[in-house]
This record gives C-alpha cells, structure tokens and sequence, in this order.
C-alpha cells in the first residue's frame, strides 16, 4: 500500500507513469507470490493423496 500511495503522490496528469508502473509491478507480484502458492498447495496435495 505504501509504495502505490507513493507512486500516485508523484503522479500527475502530465506525468501518470509512476503510479502506472506501481500499479503493475504490485498486480504482478502478486500474481506470481499467487502461482508459487498454488504450485506449493499443490504438490502437497499430491503427495497426501499418494
């Protein structure tokens, strides 16, 4: 939260960048924090399965 709230602090009309770029490094950082937990979850799931 603190870094989009940055970001969008140092944007302006003239210049949304900052807070565009903030915007998608966090959507993909979640993202892939996301794929790592369900490839995790699911490897798990196989082996109590086995």
């Amino acid at each position: 939260m603190c870094v989009i709230t940055y970001a969008g602090s140092i944007s302006n009309l003239e210049n949304p960048m900052p807070a565009i770029y903030a915007a998608l490094g966090i959507t993909l950082l979640f993202w892939f924090i996301w794929m790592i937990f369900m490839r995790i979850d699911k490897r798990k799931t196989m082996r109590e399965n086995q």
